[in-house]
């Protein structure tokens, strides 16, 4: 499980998905492998649209405005470790050609910060997501978004936080 130790995005209030973009435009043109499926995966202009525009983004509130943004800024080591692959295909078309050979889809989980009121880390909370990957026309893959961010529960009543 990755660890998101620094945050780039902290202030829900302040934050705006352009700031997202910014960011990860340098990752067009870079490729990571899924290490459980030896897949690679790159990244390009439609990569970075999709994760800093999509409209699953305008459905989140406050906090996990900030949790999927800080996500995407580590969506290469997130992938890295990825779980789960299963593929489904592009229903109606709806994408065309970045999408013609349908989408694999991946498990991620990472823990994400708890800050006390000075800003230091005293904990940190386990999420799970999933990662969309397009198939494109010529057969590669393409990140395309981060989604379904879900707080997982811990099951052991004596676990010790880690900071």
């Amino acid at each position: 499980m990755y660890r998101i130790e620094n945050l780039k995005f902290k202030n829900k209030n302040k934050f705006k998905w352009d700031d997202l973009e910014a960011e990860l435009k340098f990752f067009v043109g870079d490729m990571v492998v899924v290490e459980m499926y030896k897949k690679e995966i790159f990244f390009d202009k439609h990569t970075i649209d999709e994760m800093s525009h999509s409209k699953y983004n305008f459905s989140l509130k406050g906090k996990m405005k900030l949790i999927k943004a800080n996500a995407c800024i580590y969506i290469k080591e997130l992938l890295r470790d990825a779980t789960n692959e299963r593929y489904a295909k592009d229903f109606e078309g709806k994408h065309g050609n970045l999408a013609i050979n349908g989408f694999y889809k991946y498990d991620v989980q990472f823990e994400y910060p708890k800050k006390d009121k000075n800003g230091e880390i005293v904990d940190y909370t386990q999420y799970g997501a999933t990662v969309i990957a397009r198939c494109a026309s010529n057969k590669k893959l393409y990140a395309y978004d981060i989604i379904n961010f879900k707080k997982k529960e811990i099951s052991d009543p004596h676990r010790i936080p880690k900071v």
